[in-house]
């Protein structure tokens, strides 16, 4: 199936096959460090045993892959040309394999696909040896040598010592590269995991002048496919979904399964929110196919998508959880798709009451009140400092909130970058509610560096309190710390697990970030807090590792 290019041209992209999103990791042409082992012995044999040149061949899946050739200072000068050739690739195995160091006359190496390359500019014999480890080939070590008579014990004795130490490197570095495999992969699917999707976006944690979309695909109705027809038909439908979604992205885009029943796209490239919304539509489509299970028994489900666009400056983080977000208001919406809108007459429409969202924070053992957390939503255009102060105290009046609960004042991103215009804001609070002590809320997963500035300043200057929020989302987090003393820290919530503390098919590494962050917050002698949006079992789990707080009035 062809797929429309989501640039917004009529040019046809070809998707990924299924197939190469779900492969293991190739046999041969390992890390840097096993090339470096492979380069030094070529080295070693070039300048200690004459030879005159030499070059890695790597046993790939489907044939054999040519490193470039190496060459001695004395070689001919007919040899120069060797790396004009073109770079040799062999589409099939070959059956002959030479464990041991030997000569092979070039007229009986028609296994080379430059042969006649090589005879013309002069090569009359080469040294063969293999690499053999655990029984499998993985490289083929290849010499060019003056005469028939270049192969003796000394030169057998050194690549014999060659090939008992590569086959070794061999096995380390498969199964280092394996264990990384794993680490980042789901081992039901083979598509990416939640880690191995983050370490992917890190190599470009901002878009510079693209549009991305990332889009948050859960299926409807999948509880009802474990309880009525098994686990087994459940990980046979999560399986066929992971190829369909695979069938409809592009190489360039990104696709993974981060927990029980849901997927995350990034798409590398979008011309516009609606350009995104026809991708989404064809992925819902793909979901909703109907499918057979392997018993006879057919799911006609669907799924909940929500997209979220990527711009310049945001965060993959960001991104994620309006995604997370939209996804939800879909799902409880009967299922469909959910998509971002930046459009100004949006937020030009929506009434004061509605850039404010007021909510309770509760002790989570003993459910007494905490306070409240005041979000002020990022639009496009919020009234002036004054006025916006005003609405604050009021919806707070409203809700009877008196000097014994503390507010939580959680601002849009842009407002990290004015110092002046959070002072003005508090200013005008405290003219109108003295009594009210007011924390800020900065979020780890989008905090600059500049932003850290400001908060240090409007700390020392109105001696606030400071609450961290996504706590645990990234390596800098600890960097805050040592910055900003905080008064409480918020659970990343990217961080939660689907399946209740404890569970049968957890490892060591679920809810290792929550433990963490909740661990921190004792040291520190701060609350600890669960997530907003986080499930009744889910705030289980946090009570059960001793997390404080929580975002709700009754679980």
């Amino acid at each position: 199936m062809e797929l429309q290019d989501l640039n917004g041209s009529d040019a046809a992209v070809s998707g990924s096959p299924a197939q190469e999103n779900l492969m293991r990791v190739s046999e041969g042409r390992f890390d840097e460090n096993f090339n470096l082992i492979a380069k030094e012995i070529m080295d070693e044999a070039l300048i200690n045993l004459d030879w005159w040149a030499g070059q890695v061949w790597w046993f790939l899946p489907n044939g054999l892959e040519a490193g470039p050739w190496q060459l001695h200072p004395s070689a001919p000068a007919s040899l120069n040309k060797l790396n004009d050739i073109r770079a040799s690739v062999l589409n099939e195995i070959p059956t002959a394999l030479y464990g041991s160091p030997t000569i092979v006359p070039i007229e009986y190496a028609e296994w080379l696909p430059d042969v006649r390359n090589l005879r013309a500019i002069g090569v009359r014999q080469l040294v063969v040896l293999d690499i053999i480890a655990e029984d499998r080939p993985s490289a083929r070590m290849l010499f060019i040598v003056p005469t028939r008579d270049s192969l003796g014990q000394v030169e057998q004795q050194f690549l014999n010592v060659s090939a008992l130490l590569l086959p070794k490197m061999v096995v380390r570095e498969r199964a280092r590269t394996e264990l990384q495999y794993r680490a980042s992969h789901d081992p039901l699917t083979g598509l990416l995991n939640r880690r191995g999707l983050n370490q992917l976006l890190e190599l470009a944690p901002a878009v510079k002048k693209t549009l991305r979309a990332v889009l948050f695909i859960d299926l409807n109705k999948f509880k009802e496919v474990n309880d009525l027809y098994g686990h087994a038909a459940g990980d046979e439908l999560l399986s066929h979904v992971a190829n369909e979604l695979a069938g409809q992205i592009r190489p360039t885009d990104a696709l993974a399964r981060i927990g029980g029943d849901e997927f995350v796209v990034v798409a590398a490239e979008v011309a516009s929110p609606e350009a995104a919304e026809l991708f989404a539509k064809r992925l819902w489509s793909a979901v909703a196919a109907p499918f057979t299970f392997t018993n006879g028994l057919t799911w006609n489900g669907s799924g909940s998508i929500g997209v979220a666009i990527w711009q310049p400056g945001d965060t993959y983080a960001e991104a994620l959880r309006e995604a997370d977000a939209l996804m939800y208001r879909a799902k409880k919406a009967g299922g469909g798709i959910e998509i971002q809108s930046g459009a100004a007459a949006e937020d030009a429409g929506r009434g004061l009451e509605d850039i404010l969202t007021l909510t309770p924070v509760t002790d989570l053992r003993s459910g007494d009140a905490h306070g409240f957390m005041v979000s002020i939503e990022s639009v496009l255009s919020l009234p002036e400092t004054e006025k916006l102060g005003a609405m604050i105290v009021e919806v707070l009046d409203a809700e009877r909130v008196d000097k014994c609960k503390g507010v939580w004042l959680k601002l849009p991103k842009g407002f990290w970058l004015d110092s002046e215009r959070i002072a003005g804001l508090l200013e005008v609070i405290r003219v109108l509610a003295p009594a009210i002590k007011i924390d800020l809320v900065l979020s780890c997963a989008s905090a600059s560096y500049e932003s850290r500035l400001v908060a240090r300043e409007l700390m020392d200057r109105f001696g606030v309190g400071l609450v961290l929020d996504a706590f645990g989302s990234g390596n800098r987090d600890l960097e805050l710390l040592q910055l900003l003393t905080p008064a409480a820290l918020i659970v990343d919530s990217l961080s939660m697990q689907p399946d209740d503390l404890g569970g049968e098919n957890q490892t060591d590494f679920d809810w290792a970030v929550p433990r963490s962050v909740i661990a921190i917050a004792n040291v520190l002698g701060v609350d600890s807090v669960a997530p907003l949006g986080a499930t009744a079992s889910q705030l289980k789990s946090f009570e059960n590792l001793g997390c404080d707080l929580w975002f709700g009035t009754g679980k």
